[in-house]
């Protein structure tokens, strides 16, 4: 289970298999808000036995924690499941219907999610909508509706096979969306970087990620060189203060890419450990 921080995946699971329940076993207490992968272990009425997996939220704003650095952790948790012949049966990608505003952070992890998948395992993908309390039910239905038409949100991966469901926050919708995923069977979803035993930095998530941070970090460091010839010209004491601050920002914000990049760069190498 993934998709944007404070979207509903803790509270889905908890939807699903009560506390109360005798049949669940939670590792380390389930915790909203986690900056680790969790699973609970979980008998249906069948008895079936599933692992439901809670993973951190994808969120811009958390330096120390980036949609890539989610993906290795997603990766190394499930080549250690897969290890135990753990079949896998599908990813929920849960997302606000209360968003008012679909930004570029959004289209990202979007962008991230289907790379995730891979186009082959879409068909076992489930895309759930949450806080249809929120919103009233002609707005909401339009922001679906928007949802499922734009190229830039969820409108490529339906129509490669992903389905999107509602989730009311009752456990009647939550397990309507497991048990569509059960009912289509075990995927490959993980394929580049758990069936062929790839990093994740071979996988094109990283790749592209790669792209994108050097783009940033080559519009940053010509920024730096604009403001080291400002310095260099100005004379005016108040000035160059300011643009002293503007220089330390930008140093700030290009060791940061640089720390993200070279962790990238690090797991793409076959001989690191």
């Amino acid at each position: 289970i993934v998709g944007p921080a404070g979207s509903g995946k803790s509270t889905f699971i908890t939807a699903l298999v009560p506390e109360s329940s005798s049949f669940i076993q939670v590792t380390h207490g389930l915790q909203p808000g986690t900056t680790e992968v969790q699973h609970v272990e979980w008998v249906n009425n069948n008895g079936a036995r599933i692992k439901l997996v809670d993973t951190p939220g994808f969120d811009p704003t958390l330096q120390k924690l980036t949609d890539v650095d989610i993906l290795a952790m997603v990766a190394a948790f499930l080549q250690r499941e897969y290890g135990q012949r753990l079949k896998l049966a599908g990813l929920i990608y849960m997302h606000r219907i209360s968003d008012t505003r679909v930004g570029e952070a959004l289209k990202q992890n979007i962008k991230t999610f289907s790379m995730l998948c891979g186009q082959d395992s879409l068909r076992n993908v489930v895309i759930a909508t949450t806080m249809w309390d929120k919103v009233t039910p002609e707005e909401g239905q339009r922001r679906e509706q928007e949802l499922l038409s734009n190229e830039n949100l969820f409108k490529l991966l339906v129509d490669e096979g992903a389905v999107m469901y509602r989730h009311d926050g009752a456990q009647k919708s939550a397990l309507a969306i497991v048990d569509y995923l059960l009912g289509k069977g075990n995927t490959t979803t993980v394929r580049g970087f758990v069936h062929e035993r790839k990093v994740l930095g071979e996988t094109e998530a990283a790749k592209e990620r790669q792209g994108e941070l050097r783009a940033a970090l080559q519009t940053l460091q010509r920024e730096l060189e604009a403001l080291e010839i400002q310095l260099r010209l100005l004379t005016a004491p108040v000035v160059r203060r300011e643009v002293s601050v503007q220089r330390w920002e930008v140093r700030k914000k290009i060791f940061i890419l640089q720390q993200q990049l070279g962790g990238l760069e690090w797991r793409s190498d076959p001989h690191a450990q």
